[in-house]
């Protein structure tokens, strides 16, 4: 038997063991369905949004995995779909453009954002955006919605609400802008800074949960498991627990 015909032999005898070879050796998660969402790990709602969706997609047989992310850098990466499968929570209005993140139709919350200031003689009237224009401005720079309304604006955007704060209490500012949530939970940890809700609320924002594309027949599931749980108000119960507790408010 010529050599050849031995190379021969020896392939169609290994044959079978090499068709089985990646198999056996791809690692265990390669096998699971796990999918993959941005967000920033200082989102105020990230914990409860995190466990919320984490129970809807087990019943779909998927785990998630939170990804921390720039807001923006998160729409990115979740729009090319390689690293990400989606966006955990945003508003709907910084998404434009990103057209291959699917909105899940239900609204997951609804989030109040206000006006702020330690002058407890500044008389202001909240009426919309135009009503804060003649001020000088702090909002923090995860505030995607109130920045582009704000464009133009006497402003100084901080890096997060803690230091949107420091920048009223030393009159850098006139006023701030936060959403209830935030001014509960910071006015009590910089409580030397006596902060005053200027009522009503400025603007009030939903929050949804986005999907790759190629993930489209799960939206009606997801969607529909929202649907039931804010309907019940069982997302609003979790949502004021969870500030409450954040806030030292139990």
């Amino acid at each position: 038997m010529t050599m050849a015909a031995l190379n021969r032999l020896g392939a169609k005898r290994l044959l079978p063991y090499l068709l089985i070879l990646p198999v056996l050796s791809l690692p265990a998660w390669a096998t699971e369905k796990v999918l993959r969402f941005g967000i920033s790990a200082t989102h105020p709602l990230l914990p409860v949004a995190r466990n919320l969706f984490e129970n809807m997609y087990a019943e779909l047989g998927y785990t998630i995995s939170v990804v921390n992310m720039p807001h923006r850098r998160s729409f990115k990466t979740a729009n090319d779909g390689r690293e990400l499968d989606g966006v955990l929570l945003q508003v709907e209005e910084v998404m434009a453009g990103f057209d291959n993140l699917l909105r899940v139709e239900s609204t997951f919350y609804e989030v109040e954002s206000f006006v702020w200031s330690r002058d407890a003689g500044l008389k202001l009237d909240v009426d919309g955006w135009a009503s804060i224009r003649p001020y000088r401005i702090g909002i923090d720079q995860q505030k995607l919605f109130g920045i582009s309304r704000t464009e133009g604006f006497n402003r100084i955007v901080a890096k997060d609400p803690r230091q949107s704060i420091k920048l009223l209490a030393g009159g850098r500012v006139d006023l701030i802008i936060m959403t209830g949530f935030e001014g509960r939970y910071y006015g009590r940890r910089q409580s030397e800074t006596r902060l005053r809700r200027l009522e009503p609320a400025l603007y009030s924002t939903p929050l949804y949960h986005y999907l790759h594309r190629r993930h489209r027949e799960l939206l009606p599931h997801i969607s529909r498991q929202v649907r039931t749980l804010s309907d019940s108000g069982e997302i609003n119960r979790i949502i004021e627990h969870h500030m409450a507790e954040q806030a030292g408010g139990r």
